[in-house]
């Protein structure tokens, strides 16, 4: 409920979080990639966009618009697990609210840092979140 409009007392206002989760690269580097839509070509295996860089562990496929993304990076903890929280003010409330209805789109990328040769990633899947 981004605008409380269940008006409830306390307000909710809730804000726009991301969770995700990679039990077999524990203490990772995450990157959750922000859009306002999928990927214009569909979506694409990532060992296909990574060329002979991928190590053969790498899986998932790009489904979000990372042309033109916000990227975020953060680390998983011991149990694999990152959660993005976009905290967001009133004024930015407003704004949503004005452009309403709008879809954010969200894809996070674990990097296995450890591997070798090449370089481990795995996608998850593409959220959507309708505001």
């Amino acid at each position: 409920d981004l605008y409380d409009f269940n008006v409830q007392t306390p307000t909710r206002n809730d804000d726009i979080g991301f969770l995700v989760n990679d039990v077999s690269v524990p203490s990772a580097p995450v990157f959750v990639l922000i859009a306002f839509g999928g990927s214009p070509v569909g979506s694409v295996p990532l060992t296909t966009l990574m060329s002979g860089l991928a190590h053969p562990s790498t899986k998932g496929n790009v489904c979000i618009d990372f042309t033109q993304a916000a990227t975020f990076l953060g680390f998983s903890n011991a149990t694999g697990v990152f959660q993005l929280m976009l905290t967001l003010t009133p004024a930015a409330r407003l704004a949503y609210q004005g452009l309403s209805p709008i879809d954010l789109w969200y894809q996070g990328f674990v990097l296995n840092a450890a591997s070798s040769p090449g370089i481990e990633v795995h996608a998850t899947g593409c959220g959507i979140q309708h505001l």
